[in-house]
């Protein structure tokens, strides 16, 4: 009896201390931040060339961009241009008045195949990829003026 009484009193006692229970605040605060990616990562590097308008003729390489595709299994490499890079269905260097473009492809330095569907070019083949691409010129453009001109893509990647 003596037992059952000594229960009883502990677990009123622990009863009415947990209900006047409460947090109090220190001053600090612990924060845990995630970013998700992709599953499959496409990075781009662009580089810089100088031209004179003479030589902006069809099929002369204007600048390199450099391409590294990771976790892509049945994704394919993508590059997009920018709202301002695409113009009547070509991908286009534009001026930094906007004011003159100068249309341009991309070609792999590896010779593999990269198809294009509107202002998007990808590759042909799935899986990770890393290597270079030219940005070329398609058709003559020897009478825009001359200026800097831009051209802006973002890497991800294009499922068929």
């Amino acid at each position: 009896m003596k037992k059952l009484a000594i229960m009883a009193a502990t677990s009123t006692i622990l009863a009415m201390s947990s209900s006047h229970a409460a947090f109090t605040g220190s001053g600090s605060t612990g924060t845990t931040k995630l970013t998700v990616t992709e599953q499959c990562q496409v990075l781009v590097t662009g580089s810089d060339a100088t031209k004179t308008r003479g030589e902006l003729t069809d099929g002369a390489r204007v600048g390199v961009l450099s391409v590294t595709a990771k976790g892509c299994n049945t994704e394919h490499a993508a590059l997009r241009a920018q709202p301002d890079n695409y113009h009547q269905g070509k991908i286009v260097l534009i001026r930094d008045d906007h004011q003159a473009r100068i249309n341009v492809r991309l070609q792999a330095t590896d010779g593999r195949a990269w198809n294009t569907n509107g202002d998007t070019v990808y590759r042909a083949d799935a899986g990770n990829w890393g290597g270079n691409l030219f940005v070329v010129v398609d058709g003559d453009n020897v009478d825009k003026p001359a200026g800097s001109y831009t051209l802006n893509l973002d890497g991800g990647y294009w499922v068929s």
